[in-house]
């Protein structure tokens, strides 16, 4: 477990005082338990990785140098880092069978205040060799771990675009026309229609992709952009989907009506009636926070 003490003087040794007190290990033991000090920070820095001390050094904010050690930890130990302010609900041994890992954080996507991951993962070395490209004054000195997040947001778009590209194909595979010259008004046929107009209205809506032209840098740009193409790309997913559970409601009031009118009969008149109450018990159920939570699962 790796944690950062972000300054020096009497509020760290206060904290460090507080902390040690619950877990003294942290100072007794190897770094499989570490509390980060500033000095401690760029004395492993020196040590490990002699190449990236100049840039260390140079960093004008100390939130730039408490970002940037927590990559280094985590590529020569490997384990979990958290931020001071982070807690756990539950014991974090399960995190360890993952190669590598990060918490979600909106709006972002994903933050940095809680990774873990094996010693020299990809990941950490793709971060690490990132850090020398935004070595300069900002006031996002966070931009660094950001440049790598647009990769897994454009990544994560392509994603959600193929979910979208599969649920279309199937709302247009489905036929909405009935067999039968009495059934184009009922309940089920007429609900078929309706998921046909709407996933075309979704696929004819052209996405509002544009964001204000920024002062931070390309990468905070990008990541406006990609914030957007995001919410666009969740949204249009997320309206495909209900449109294709209301479709698979009525694809199965098809077939139950089918079933029925295999051979006509007056009494077969309830059973229809039946039908007709059962679709719209089920189209009532699909709701845009059923569709939240149901895609949210899977995700």
């Amino acid at each position: 477990m790796h944690r950062f003490v972000p300054s020096s003087g009497k509020r760290t040794e206060v904290v460090l005082l507080v902390y040690t007190g619950l877990y003294p290990i942290w100072l007794t033991a190897p770094p499989a338990q570490w509390l980060l000090t500033n000095s401690l920070s760029r004395e492993f820095i020196r040590k490990e990785y002699g190449g990236f001390l100049e840039t260390f050094d140079s960093y004008p904010f100390p939130v730039q140098r408490a970002d940037a050690i927590r990559y280094f930890v985590l590529d020569h130990y490997g384990g979990i880092y958290l931020d001071l302010d982070d807690g756990c609900a539950r014991r974090l041994e399960i995190m360890l069978e993952y190669p590598a890992w990060l918490r979600r954080s909106l709006p972002t996507g994903i933050g940095n205040d809680a990774l873990g991951s094996v010693p020299h993962h990809p990941f950490i070395k793709r971060v690490i060799e990132s850090l020398e490209n935004y070595a300069i004054p900002s006031a996002l000195p966070c931009i660094n771990f950001r440049s790598v997040v647009n990769d897994a947001r454009a990544t994560r778009v392509a994603d959600l675009l193929s979910d979208f590209r599969a649920l279309q194909y199937s709302i247009v595979s489905v036929t909405c026309d009935s067999p039968r010259p009495d059934g184009f008004y009922t309940e089920g046929y007429a609900a078929l229609r309706q998921c046909s107009v709407d996933g075309q209205h979704v696929l004819n809506v052209a996405a509002d992709t544009r964001v204000p032209t920024g002062r931070s840098g390309p990468a905070e740009q990008e990541k406006a952009e990609l914030t957007q193409v995001l919410l666009d790309s969740f949204s249009r997913r997320h309206e495909a989907q209900k449109i294709c559970m209301r479709q698979s409601a009525a694809m199965r009031w098809v077939a139950w009506r089918d079933s029925v009118l295999l051979r006509p009969d007056p009494s077969h008149v309830p059973a229809l009636v039946s039908g007709d109450q059962a679709l719209r018990a089920e189209l009532a159920t699909v709701t845009d926070e059923n569709i939240y939570n149901l895609l949210r699962n899977s995700d």
